[in-house]
């Protein structure tokens, strides 16, 4: 399974996160912006911004058993991709940075629709 680091992040002045998502087709600026109406228990945690325009949302998740470890699962999307794209936004321990996380679906999965991360990278993997 190939895991790409698409993007990094600093904590906001706001809260979130805000930083720079890039690949060969894309790079623009991001912000993760607190949602402030989460009525619901399903509610994402942030609104994902480019500009003033949603590009998606995060949600809480965790991984990792005993020691489990805080993420965020990832959608994201935009008219000029085939489908949304499903990553994930794993902070540090420290919480001064974030890295956002995309893996490439195995061979003969459905392409329509993304895996989802459920572990951050190694470090021996880059």
């Amino acid at each position: 399974m190939i895991k790409l680091v698409i993007g990094n992040f600093k904590p906001s002045r706001g809260g979130g996160w805000e930083g720079e998502v890039r690949t060969l087709v894309a790079n623009a600026k991001v912000r993760f912006v607190p949602n402030d109406d989460r009525a619901g228990s399903n509610a994402p945690a942030f609104r994902v911004m480019v500009g003033s325009s949603r590009v998606g949302d995060a949600w809480e998740a965790r991984w990792g058993g005993d020691h489990a470890h805080s993420y965020f699962r990832v959608s994201l999307d935009d008219p000029f991709l085939p489908a949304p794209l499903s990553a994930a936004l794993f902070p540090d321990d420290e919480g001064a940075n974030a890295q956002l996380v995309w893996t490439r679906p195995p061979k003969g999965e459905d392409k329509d629709q993304a895996p989802r991360t459920t572990e951050p990278p190694s470090h021996d993997q880059f």
